[in-house]
């Protein structure tokens, strides 16, 4: 389990990181030049400074990729660390029912209670568990006529 965790908060702080860092090189460095269209100067060619800069669109559009990226990354650790918490959860509960039948039929006045109490300690122990891996419903279909019959059938 630890290791999830720190694989979560090493993706978190990883994240904050190139946020940070994109945030001050917009903010303080000269990135203002990398968004304007090519050949534009406008102290000297202000008529060469208007439309859409190719260069500027496709640096956003690969720090959008890294963010969505980076999210979708920190998303899929948090699942691994939940799942990994609710399967130790579940095994400290499995261990404190065989800690007890155990005690239970060390106790020889007991005896015939630990045998009775047995089926009931016996199906704690060996219930199925699911993976612990939360499941979502699916996202948004790719088709209208999906998306509409699952709107309409809610």
């Amino acid at each position: 389990m630890t290791k999830a965790y720190q694989l979560f908060i090493l993706a978190l702080v990883v994240l904050a990181a190139f946020l940070g860092g994109i945030t001050y090189w917009l903010i303080c460095g000269n990135a203002t030049q990398l968004f304007l269209p090519y050949g534009c100067d406008l102290q000297f060619a202000p008529e060469l400074c208007g439309g859409i800069s190719l260069r500027g669109t496709m640096v956003s559009v690969l720090f959008a990729t890294l963010l969505t990226l980076g999210f979708w990354f920190v998303r899929v650790q948090l699942k691994v660390f939940l799942s990994e918490r609710h399967l130790m959860i579940d095994a400290r509960e499995r261990m404190a029912f065989a800690d007890a039948y155990v005690s239970l039929l060390r106790d020889k006045d007991n005896a015939d209670g630990a045998a009775e109490q047995g089926l009931i300690v016996y199906n704690a122990l060996f219930r199925p568990t699911s993976d612990g891996i939360i499941k979502e419903d699916g996202g948004l279909d790719p088709s209208l006529s999906a998306a509409i019959s699952k709107f309409l059938a809610k």
